[in-house]
């Protein structure tokens, strides 16, 4: 799915500038698909793993032209914490209704 951003983010800038993110780690106890496809499709920000494919707490977002980095940074973060923290909202949600249902199952 990285090759796919790639194209995508090569057509949105036209003077790319990489910066590198960090987030909590607290959030790696989601899934890592689920992560992942909140950084790439809302955030158009690249995962970063180590060299077992485990996610790492960072990523890379792609500013356009020239940029004050510790501010587009500092924004960045906050933003993916934000959508970080309504996904794990939402997943811890999802997954307690899906136990309290495996008691209405018949046996």
């Amino acid at each position: 799915m990285q090759s796919n951003l790639l194209d995508e983010v090569v057509n949105l800038v036209e003077a790319p500038v990489p910066v590198l993110g960090k987030f909590s780690e607290s959030f790696l106890v989601l899934p890592k698909d689920l992560l992942v496809m909140v950084m790439q499709k809302h955030q158009k920000h690249f995962a970063l793993t180590d060299t077992n494919r485990s996610l790492l707490p960072y990523f890379i977002a792609v500013a356009n032209g020239a940029i004050i980095e510790s501010i587009v940074r500092k924004g960045n973060e906050a933003v993916l914490r934000a959508r970080y923290e309504d996904a794990k909202f939402f997943y811890e949600l999802d997954t307690s209704k899906r136990r309290n249902l495996e008691r209405w199952r018949t046996k």
